[in-house]
Parts: C-alpha cells; structure tokens; sequence
C-alpha cells in the first residue's frame, strides 16, 4: 500500500522498515515523551524493535503506516496507527498519529490523515 500527497508518501508499514521507524523514535525520543505513552524498559534497543516490527506487520484489526517527505524519502517523519478497527455497523477504529519535531507547523499531519 502506497498513497501520495502533494508533500508525502504513506506506505503500510513492513519489516524492512524498522530501522528508519527506530531512527525517527531515537531522534524524537525526548519530543514525543510528552505526548506518547511511557515506553517500556528496552524500548530503545534493536533486540525490542526485531519483536516491536514483526508484531505491528502482523497485527490483526490494525494498520500503521509510516509518513515520508518526499523531499527526504529514506526518513520517516511520523506515523498513523489505525487500531482496534471494528467492521460492520459500528464501522470505526482509533486513530493515532505523531510526527517529527522538525515538521511541526506545516500541515503536514492534516495533509497525511486527510
């Protein structure tokens, strides 16, 4: 899966993803504490993200998709979760979003979910 913005690339997240996904978390380790969740203990090692990567590819009722400039198109510069995604009548999910401290301010995230 493949979409593109005027500014973006959105791709479903795969296993050969995980080191620029770990990069971009490494990089806005202290940015996104204020906004995310505790992380748990070794969350930034390589041995969490080898089991982190393989559980996001293989969710079930989810989809993650990592958000690239395509100025830059080898970094990630944020992600969307879509989670706990019920079909049916109630057809709805949770959406879950962040992004790069450096990209802030642009309409970057509006341009992604939009």
């Amino acid at each position: 899966m493949q979409i593109e913005t005027q500014r973006l690339t959105l791709t479903k997240i795969r296993l050969d993803d995980k080191e620029a996904y770990y990069k971009y978390f490494l990089k806005n380790k202290d940015f996104l504490r204020k906004w995310g969740p505790r992380q748990p203990v070794g969350f930034f090692t390589t041995q969490f993200w080898d089991k982190l990567i393989v559980k996001y590819v293989n969710e079930q009722n989810s989809i993650r998709v990592l958000i690239r400039s395509k100025d830059n198109p080898a970094t990630v510069i944020g992600a969307i979760s879509f989670t706990h995604i019920a079909r049916g009548i109630f057809n709805s999910c949770i959406i879950g979003y962040k992004l790069d401290y450096e990209y802030e301010g642009q309409g970057l995230m509006s341009e992604a979910v939009e």
